[in-house]
């Protein structure tokens, strides 16, 4: 841990030295320390909140913005950048991890020295012991060396001289492979963390802009989308999954859209569970591949960039064989790749009752 944590030291400093000049933009960095305990997936796991606890540091890049934008205005001035985390854990099952992740950050409520604010970051996770069925078959939360990552957290900010703030933080991480490669229950963090913040500008902070703009007109959209993805099952093959969908989106401010619609998922794996008996029994039907449902949906929004979640409740019975709940969630971001939204990129994990099942990629365009 020592030499990844000198190795971060130096990063840093290399990246002060190249932007220390920039007047354009308030760039920053961070370094904090962590102390985590394991959220345990089930009863069967509830000891880990006390035997599974890490320690590490995580270490940030990025800049603050002054309000040059509509966008950067209405966020209240967020930071973004980037980050590298890194967990050694007492768990042996789990060993380690360490994460490289983009984040937003973003005051709740400013004051002249504190603020209190939100974070929301995604990125990449590498778990050094991923399950093997030899040499480490107790682990059932990670199955793979790459996973997804995603980071929410509160925190405190206190200006403490022009260049240095002293932050403390509450933190929810979430790790998985979408069950591309199972087991993968996931592996659910709830941190805490405290460090300080390097503002490189020599100069006192600059002032942030305020501009006045046109009141906003709310929008509505129609879209069609598809997204394929693949999911491991049972017998530990991949199989195709495809989701149609089709909804009403309004965006009732530039930074909030409300959505509704119906949706149809299309699951190659689900007759393996008939041949192998899995099903309790049940005969199967080709219908059964097939699950229509109706979901709602909310998005923050960034410019042409989205937070997006979603919660569906499914219109045919589902077995607890399969997806194991009537409903689903999902959570991920777009991109939209035009200026009036009219076509749009994304990736979400779909998940069932917090265990995410697979990774949707999609692609979306406006109809109406």
């Amino acid at each position: 841990m020592k030499k990844v944590l000198t190795a971060a030291l130096l990063l840093l400093f290399s990246i002060h030295f190249a932007f220390s000049q920039d007047a354009k933009k308030l760039w920053f960095s961070e370094i904090g320390f962590l102390h985590s305990n394991m959220i345990p997936n089930s009863t069967q796991y509830k000891d880990l909140w006390k035997d599974c606890q890490g320690y590490g540091f995580d270490a940030k890049f990025g800049v603050q913005t002054l309000g040059n934008t509509q966008i950067e205005q209405l966020h209240n001035y967020p930071k973004f950048g980037m980050g590298i985390r890194y967990y050694k854990f007492s768990y042996n099952v789990l060993q380690s991890s360490a994460a490289a992740y983009g984040f937003i950050n973003a005051p709740i409520y400013r004051g002249e020295r504190f603020s209190f604010n939100y974070q929301a970051g995604l990125g990449l996770a590498y778990f050094s012991n991923p399950f093997d069925s030899v040499t480490n078959p107790n682990n059932d939360f990670i199955g793979s060396y790459i996973n997804c990552y995603i980071d929410l957290e509160l925190n405190l900010d206190y200006k403490l001289t022009n260049n240095l703030d002293l932050f403390a933080a509450a933190q929810f991480t979430h790790s998985s492979n979408g069950a591309l490669q199972r087991p993968n229950l996931g592996m659910n963090n709830f941190s805490q963390e405290i460090g300080l913040r390097y503002y490189f500008d020599k100069n006192p902070r600059p002032e942030f802009i305020h501009k006045t703009y046109e009141a906003f007109t709310p929008k509505d959209f129609w879209y069609v989308c598809v997204s394929p993805s693949l999911r491991e099952a049972y017998d530990d093959n991949r199989y195709f999954v495809l989701n149609l969908e089709a909804s009403f989106e309004r965006q009732f401010s530039p930074l909030f859209t409300w959505g509704a619609g119906l949706d149809l998922s299309y699951n190659s794996s689900t007759p393996a569970y008939y041949e192998d008996g899995v099903s309790q029994g049940t005969s199967y039907k080709q219908i059964m591949q097939w699950y229509p449902a109706a979901f709602g949906s909310f998005e923050v929004l960034y410019g042409r960039v989205g937070i997006h979640v979603g919660l569906a409740l499914y219109l045919r019975p589902i077995p607890d064989w399969d997806y194991h709940t009537p409903y689903y969630e999902r959570a991920g971001f777009r991109v939209y790749l035009t200026e009036n939204h009219s076509q749009f990129a994304g990736v979400s994990v779909r998940a069932h009752g917090g265990s995410v099942d697979f990774i949707e990629w999609t692609y979306g365009i406006k109809i109406l």
